[in-house]
């Protein structure tokens, strides 16, 4: 698939998620091939402000990890400058020649690098706040965190752990506008994540797993949906290629698969089926049965990712 863009929605093909799709619509874009998504050894998210803030104190950001994670211990910082970085005792990663609990790090202003500018393709895939490739560009400061020698927990609780520092430190930062994840490329408002009602890991899939939708150049009405961000952690993405269906029924879909690979690594193998969609209502419907196989992503970037073949509306060719 060498061409994809996104065309403006009909009633019967609308954009993915609240939030809509851009007024007009948008050129056709090329693939990008030589992107390589890879494993986030270390996992960042951006913290996005309109106006420079001010990077909380060492004590503020201890007491705010320490009311998340119970005792943390502080391996380095200096106020308002660097890196500030924590060992949370809660989760413990076990190497070959030791065991050494995990870390959280904040970077301020100073430490962060400028903010990148967008790709055409990730302006085109911001379905979870209106207009927002604007509100992204609106926000010139950055601050950071991450993880940090926690690649090795069980997934669920890294999930746990990245998002339980986000929520952290978004108490202690009330001017932050947005959180970005780069690895996936998502873009969520600062107040949502604030009153979010995800819980646990699935806060991950919520706040850092972008779906994205794309009509395909050249066809009347064929669509791809697929996933960015589970890859990072070591789970693989989701892609539908399909037709006829209401895109919006498919990204719901998704977005439960992907909430059932987090809570189950190993579940799917090629050949097994997942429950499919009632095509009036979008329901999850047991009697119809989707098939999966692994295979390469049809869309930048380069990934293997699990697809969903969606019966009698599946488009293109499958192995």
């Amino acid at each position: 698939m060498a061409l994809f863009g996104k065309k403006k929605a009909a009633k019967e093909s609308c954009p993915p998620k609240k939030g809509g799709g851009p007024a007009e619509p948008q050129p056709v874009l090329k693939q990008e091939r030589s992107t390589q998504d890879t494993f986030q050894h270390v996992f960042f998210l951006q913290l996005l402000f309109r106006k420079m803030p001010m990077s909380p104190s060492v004590e503020a950001l201890q007491a705010a990890a320490e009311a998340k994670f119970g005792p943390v211990d502080i391996i380095t910082g200096q106020d308002g400058q660097g890196l500030c970085s924590f060992a949370v005792k809660k989760y413990i990663c076990h190497f070959k020649d030791a065991s050494l609990p995990a870390q959280v790090n904040f970077y301020s202003l100073l430490e962060c690098s400028a903010k990148k500018e967008l790709s055409p393709l990730q302006r085109t895939q911001f379905w979870d706040v209106p207009d927002g490739a604007a509100l992204y560009d609106s926000c010139p400061y950055i601050l950071a965190i991450s993880d940090f020698m926690s690649a090795g927990l069980p997934v669920r609780d890294r999930c746990n752990l990245l998002m339980d520092w986000l929520e952290a430190t978004l108490t202690l930062l009330p001017d932050c506008a947005a959180v970005f994840t780069p690895s996936s490329g998502k873009l969520v408002t600062a107040e949502s994540v604030r009153t979010s009602l995800a819980q646990g890991p699935d806060r991950f899939i919520a706040h850092c797993v972008n779906a994205r939708f794309f009509n395909i150049d050249g066809t009347e009405d064929d669509h791809v949906v697929d996933t960015t961000g589970l890859f990072s952690i070591d789970l693989p993405d989701l892609q539908y290629h399909f037709h006829t269906l209401d895109p919006n029924f498919v990204v719901n879909h998704a977005y439960n698969l992907a909430s059932y690979l987090l809570a189950n690594p190993e579940a799917i193998h090629s050949g097994d089926t997942v429950d499919g969609i009632a095509p009036a209502t979008g329901a999850m419907c047991r009697d119809i049965q989707w098939r999966c196989q692994y295979e390469d992503a049809l869309i930048q970037p380069v990934r293997p990712v699990l697809d969903v073949c969606p019966g009698p509306f599946a488009a293109g060719q499958r192995g």
